[in-house]
């Protein structure tokens, strides 16, 4: 299956939690069940940078894999880690492992929404 297109923004100094839910039909009736998978994202300047401008990983504890029997994961950032960013826009894909097997599932852009109240 294709990996599907989905932008998203970050509040810079905000924390971030952003839920993204897996189906296997286009009715979003049956969730995936994706029990021992984990999963990488990589945000980019450009999709051709050598330079990670953010990682998150299963390992690294910024994907919450507590609910992917039902298809959710969650994306976490802290309000720190938030502050810390100071892109304005990047590429990113975010890629599920099961095994030796690699699934790319969504790619997109990620706009930062600069603070203000610092």
């Amino acid at each position: 299956m294709a990996a599907g297109k989905y932008n998203f923004t970050i509040e810079q100094g905000s924390t971030y939690n952003g839920t993204l839910t897996f189906y296997t039909d286009a009715t979003q009736t049956t969730p995936i069940d994706f029990t021992g998978y984990t999963w990488r994202m990589q945000l980019r300047s450009t999709v051709s940078s050598s330079t990670v401008l953010l990682e998150l990983t299963t390992e690294n504890g910024r994907i919450d894999v507590t609910n992917q029997d039902v298809g959710i994961i969650l994306l976490k950032l802290t309000a720190v880690e938030t502050e810390a960013l100071s892109f304005s826009s990047a590429a990113y894909d975010l890629e599920s492992i099961s095994g030796a097997t690699v699934d790319r599932k969504l790619f997109g852009r990620v706009t930062l929404s600069k603070e203000v109240t610092r």
